[in-house]
């Protein structure tokens, strides 16, 4: 622990912009949120794209493509750092990505290594083989930190945030009473179906929100063996089965429940033909929604209908600081770390249950003037405290890396 407090505590003293190598996928988020905001303030950004020469999910990842990322990462990291010495690496990765061997071999170089991950708590078991590998791991949840300090490694908690140059509010009809953009999982489609049959005019744009309205879908969503294999490839498949045992044995308890009965079983869901039910958005048609909503919401819970029987985790999402940047009004779940960022009721609104977000919905629908008070109250506490140039100003001290 001392040999590295001593590597971390080092400062570099040598003249230039910091110089960072990141490698993480190609995702949208990434590029304008962490990308555009590292290149703005001045730092010398060399991305690693392990989404654009590589199947992430190809049957050879494990056994050949994954090495074949590894070494090309570890080659650009070689020639770059001859060319001048790199500061920093960052990574976005889990266990599939990498054994760690070649985070090791950087780290030799001198080069501080810190790998981000933002679903920590629900994910630990796809981040945790990694521990020992990096300097840090960047975590965004409070009790991340102790998770990682329990298993032997250091975290350093750094919250997400919102680029202003991407989010931003736009001059349009609010022609929406409610919306929610995001994937369908877990139990949105429960809370969804509630608040449609409240009468409110609420609109889900996302992947799997028309395919999960049927009868076999709620069926496969309490059993999505999938999951489980992903869950435990890399780690052993023979880990996985017990917990495959018991989610075989509760299906077949739901099926002899249900009798052979379909749809008529439900009748509160949604049908897949519903005009509240929309395709997934780009992104920019994303912050153009925020906008056209009078109300934006916000799900906090991780995880599938089976993963909630064990408990309902929730935790702070990047929509939390999307939605006000773009002077939206959110109305999230609550979750006891948003007070850190956020004064609850006078820049966001929280619900706690979906009677509660439908009587807090229905109040704002109807307080037009009390809801635009908040959209500017939320828009101006982000701009001030929550951008990714104050979260990466705050990872570099936190690492006692000289500014760019």
């Amino acid at each position: 622990m001392k040999a590295l407090n001593n590597h971390i505590a080092s400062v570099s003293t040598m003249p230039g912009p910091l110089r960072v190598v990141f490698s993480s996928h190609p995702a949208e988020w990434v590029q304008l949120n962490m990308f555009d905001t590292l290149r703005e303030m001045g730092v010398d950004l060399i991305v690693h794209d392990w989404g654009k020469d590589y199947d992430f999910h190809g049957t050879d990842w494990m056994e050949v493509q994954r090495k074949r990322l590894n070494q090309d990462l570890l080659q650009l990291v070689q020639k770059e750092h001859k060319k001048a010495p790199i500061d920093l690496l960052i990574t976005y990765y889990w266990e599939k990505h990498t054994d760690g061997k070649v985070i090791d071999a950087i780290r030799s170089l001198g080069i501080r290594c810190v790998n981000f991950g933002c679903n920590n708590l629900h994910q630990f078991h796809i981040v945790k083989p990694l521990i020992g590998h990096y300097d840090y791991h960047w975590v965004t949840e409070r009790d991340a930190v102790k998770l990682f300090s329990d298993a032997g490694g250091a975290a350093v908690r750094v919250q997400q945030g919102a680029n202003p140059k991407h989010y931003f509010p736009m001059k349009v009809e609010r022609k929406y009473d409610m919306t929610f953009t995001g994937s369908c999982y877990g139990d949105r489609i429960d809370i969804f179906s509630k608040i449609a049959r409240a009468g409110i005019d609420f609109h889900v744009f996302g992947f799997r929100w028309r395919d999960k309205r049927s009868f076999h879908r709620v069926i496969g969503e309490q059993l999505i063996p999938w999951r489980i294999f992903h869950k435990y490839q890399g780690a052993g498949l023979e880990n996985g089965k017990e917990e495959l045992t018991r989610q075989c044995l509760e299906t077949e308890h739901l099926v002899r429940r249900l009798g052979g009965l379909g749809y008529e079983r439900f009748p509160s869901m949604v049908p897949a033909f519903s005009p509240l039910l929309h395709p997934g958005m780009p992104f920019q048609d994303m912050v153009r929604l925020f906008s056209e909503s009078k109300i934006s919401v916000g799900f906090s819970a991780c995880g599938s209908p089976s993963d909630m029987r064990k408990g309902r985790l929730v935790q702070i999402k990047l929509r939390d600081f999307e939605a006000p940047m773009s002077g939206a009004l959110l109305l999230t779940e609550y979750q006891e770390e948003l007070k850190e960022f956020f004064e609850i009721g006078k820049e966001i609104v929280c619900y706690h249950d979906a009677e509660d977000l439908i009587e807090k919905a229905k109040h704002f629908l109807a307080e037009p003037e009390e809801a635009e008070m908040i959209r500017v109250a939320a828009r101006a506490r982000s701009l001030r405290d929550h951008t990714w140039r104050k979260r990466f100003e705050e990872l570099f001290a936190k690492l006692k890396l000289r500014t760019a």
